[in-house]
């Protein structure tokens, strides 16, 4: 075999370099650092398709959570508008009629605080997503949650009592509400 053939045999077989005989101290030092810069790069890029792999799934994670979340308060403006009809076909009074269509506008402003967060992900994966953390009091919000289900509670003919001692925690308070109708539409579906 000649010099070619052994080179092209050598890189067949999965070299990426070879040094002639005999070599040249500077030339192989050159090679060298090349190929350990190269690696570098190599681990760094592995690194980066790996990082870049885990914001997809967290950002396909999170609208598959809120795609999810958006039946529950979709269902309750629903419901709240179908008690409204029946309501008003049977004349019932004024306040019953406007605490339903209350609760129904409660819910749809829970399903537009959802639409902003999926506007929310672009900014997750810019890095530019801030949470914001506030003084609120748990046992109110959990109420709140509860009436968000309740309709679809109803619907179920599931009893949904909320009994909690009142607490102050800071946390992001729409995603905990998220987090809680989330909890409990699955509890009332099982």
């Amino acid at each position: 075999m000649d010099d070619t053939e052994s080179i092209l045999k050598g890189f067949e077989l999965g070299a990426v370099d070879y040094v002639s005989k005999p070599f040249n101290a500077p030339e192989l030092l050159a090679r060298v650092s090349t190929h350990l810069r190269l690696r570098c790069l190599q681990k760094t890029a592995e690194k980066n398709l790996e990082s870049l792999s885990k914001v997809v799934d967290l950002r396909d994670s999170l609208v598959n959570m809120i795609v999810h979340d958006m039946r529950s308060p979709l269902t309750a403006v629903k419901a709240n508008l179908d008690m409204a009809d029946e309501m008003a076909s049977q004349g019932d009074s004024y306040e019953d009629f406007a605490e339903v269509l209350q609760d129904a506008g409660q819910a749809a402003d829970t399903g537009i605080r959802m639409m902003c967060d999926l506007l929310d992900i672009n900014r997750m994966e810019e890095g530019r997503l801030q949470l914001t953390s506030e003084a609120v009091e748990f046992g109110c919000l959990l109420r709140e949650s509860a009436n968000l289900v309740g309709p679809s509670a109803v619907e179920r003919e599931v009893g949904l009592d909320v009994e909690v001692e009142e607490a102050t925690v800071s946390c992001d308070r729409d995603l905990i509400q998220r987090v809680l109708c989330n909890l409990l539409t699955t509890a009332i579906r099982q």
